[in-house]
């Protein structure tokens, strides 16, 4: 899930993502209508990722070892049990994590840039921790936050990286999440978790989610585009990005979709990504 690396690669890319951000803000597209542009990358890699400078260098492709993971874990009928071996590997130092930044994600701090959303006395949530550092970013605005990652490695490894935190990381399924979870949180953070599981899972992850925001709540979405018009069996996955059906997906039961925006990857401009801002009545 979203996790971040404190590796040189990370750093370097952590960087260039934060300077791409600022050159290249995000677009905003209508929320009824809108179409991934032309060219945007069918299964994209984690672009976010150290993945270039890792590949440029000679280093073995973390995506490519993520990828087998996951199809390992996909052949056991475990989807979600990829994310344990993966953080585990990474711990040992014979794995990389894709999607790790080592800072929270740019399009995330951009939303709170414009949004200037105030935690005080409100509850957050984050799918998909990792080792946290959306949780804090979150945190540090005053939220009541819980952080949860389905691998209990991420969630050893955020609560060493953060030993001050003021976020509650825990082990948890966004599959089967806890029962007093449902619609009880005011902010609601899922950055890549969804795309990254496999396709026929992803609607009740997806459900999952906003079942989690609280009436007058928010659900903040970040992740790769695919055009709609490109079939699943089309997509080599992880990830698996999500096409515009994917984001109206976690419109329903009274979540409706108030913004969305595009924004190209800063390692690869034609990876596109989505931000999407809900809002339940």
């Amino acid at each position: 899930m979203t996790a971040q690396d404190s590796t040189s690669s990370a750093s370097s890319e952590a960087d260039t993502s934060v300077a791409a951000s600022a050159d290249s803000p995000a677009a905003s597209v209508s929320p009824d209508g809108a179409q991934v542009s032309p060219g945007a990358a069918v299964a994209a890699p984690s672009a976010d990722s150290p993945v270039s400078s890792s590949t440029a260098a000679g280093a073995p492709d973390p995506d490519a070892a993520s990828r087998l993971l996951a199809h390992e874990a996909l052949d056991a009928d475990n989807p979600t049990g990829w994310f344990e071996e993966l953080y585990s590997a990474a711990a040992d130092g014979r794995a990389v994590i894709p999607w790790d930044r080592g800072m929270a994600h740019p399009l995330l701090a951009d939303w709170i840039s414009t949004a200037q959303p105030d935690g005080t006395g409100k509850r957050a949530l984050i799918v998909g921790a990792g080792t946290g550092w959306d949780a804090e970013l979150i945190a540090d605005l005053g939220y009541d936050t819980i952080a949860f990652d389905v691998s209990p490695t991420a969630v050893a490894a955020a609560q060493q990286a953060h030993p001050d935190s003021k976020a509650h990381y825990q082990v948890a399924d966004l599959l089967d999440p806890p029962a007093d979870w449902h619609r009880a949180f005011d902010l609601v953070i899922e950055i890549f978790t969804v795309q990254a599981l496999p396709i026929a899972i992803q609607p009740e992850a997806t459900h999952q989610v906003g079942e989690q925001v609280r009436p007058g709540g928010t659900l903040v979405v970040i992740a790769f585009a695919r055009p709609d018009d490109v079939p699943d069996a089309a997509v080599e996955g992880p990830p698996w990005p999500l096409t515009r059906a994917g984001i109206n997906a976690f419109a329903e039961n009274d979540l409706r979709l108030i913004q969305l925006d595009q924004a190209p990857s800063p390692t690869d401009p034609t990876a596109i990504r989505w931000r999407a801002e809900y809002l339940r009545d």
